[in-house]
């Protein structure tokens, strides 16, 4: 991977961070299924670790 700007980075975890609720959305929208809670929770984690990453790139 080539070098990377601090400004290259902080747009790559606030587009990730983005597409994590997209997704989690999408997931709302299915059956109550073990398999979609489980995704659920993962989504969560995702989400709370891009942003801590687009926090952090932010200051």
């Amino acid at each position: 991977m080539g070098r990377v700007t601090a400004a290259d980075r902080a747009r790559f975890f606030a587009m990730a961070r983005g597409s994590a609720p997209e997704c989690a959305a999408i997931l709302d929208l299915l059956a109550e299924e073990r398999p979609v809670v489980e995704a659920q929770r993962l989504l969560v984690r995702v989400i709370q670790t891009t942003s801590g990453l687009w926090r952090r790139q932010a200051s």
